[in-house]
């Protein structure tokens, strides 16, 4: 969806605000702000940052960032470089075992945005290979699949720093089944959050993860993902999911000791 579209929906489902958090890039930023402003949305500004680290991968949130930092966009550029070379090896790959899908073709589902793995499962779609996104990423794009190739962009530690470097606040995204020690070993590295309700979090991890965040005095954030109605995930309305009551305040709590270094 066009930015102004995605806040259009967030009026028409009766939301108070929205975070956009694309993956890698602002790009959307500033008309989704204007139109939000037109529509009585507040509309804050974020990132999306994927890392693979060793057997691990993590997602992280950045919330409230300043879009022009320099230092973010010069992350960014790199991770945008990254996904590029990471696509075309998949794509070598696929090659290899007589299943043909464009690099034209990818590049023109993505339509200008980071390339993601969501764009070749498209190409994927139209040439046939699969009937649905969710079929590609089952047979092709997994991380189970002989055509996976991980991430090579940033690491944690960098991703971290970016955000933080934007003055935005790095949350842990859809931390799942995660180990508290692991995400308690981010903090350290500049987590300021975890991302507490998401529709992959049953009600007894969304209470595990905001019961931690409460002991350990993080931000607790939470959202339904959406990524649109023709994404892998279709069923993930906007708004479906909700942040917890007193999140933005908190994210803003967040923001402040950081900056000020309390």
């Amino acid at each position: 969806m066009s930015p102004r579209e995605l806040v259009r929906l967030a009026r028409e489902n009766g939301l108070a605000g929205i975070a956009i958090t694309d993956h890698d890039t602002t790009a959307a930023l500033e008309e989704a702000r204007a139109e939000g402003g037109r529509r009585g949305i507040e509309v804050i500004p974020g990132i999306e940052i994927n890392t693979d680290e060793g057997e691990g991968e993590f997602h992280f949130l950045g919330y409230l960032i300043d879009p022009g930092g320099p230092s973010l966009q010069a992350a960014l550029k790199r991770a945008r470089e990254q996904r590029l070379v990471r696509a075309r090896a998949i794509l070598a790959r696929l090659r290899e075992a007589g299943i043909g899908a464009e690099e034209e073709r990818v590049l023109a589902a993505a339509n200008g945005a980071p390339i993601c793995r969501p764009h070749i499962a498209a190409a994927l779609v139209e040439a046939g290979h699969a009937s649905t996104l969710g079929e590609a990423f089952q047979r092709y794009l997994g991380r189970r699949t002989p055509f996976y190739v991980p991430r090579t962009g940033l690491t944690v530690r960098e991703a971290i720093a970016a955000i933080r470097g934007a003055g935005g606040v790095p949350i842990l995204s859809h931390p799942r089944s995660l180990a508290a020690g692991t995400v308690l070993a981010l903090v350290p590295l500049g987590l300021l959050g975890v991302e507490v309700n998401h529709p992959d979090h049953s009600p007894e991890a969304a209470a595990r993860w905001r019961d931690l965040a409460r002991r350990e005095g993080l931000a607790a954030t939470g959202g339904s993902d959406y990524h649109g109605a023709k994404s892998i995930h279709p069923e993930q309305r906007l708004g479906s999911v909700l942040a917890p009551p007193g999140a933005l305040d908190g994210l803003r709590r967040a923001q402040e000791r950081a900056l000020t270094g309390a």
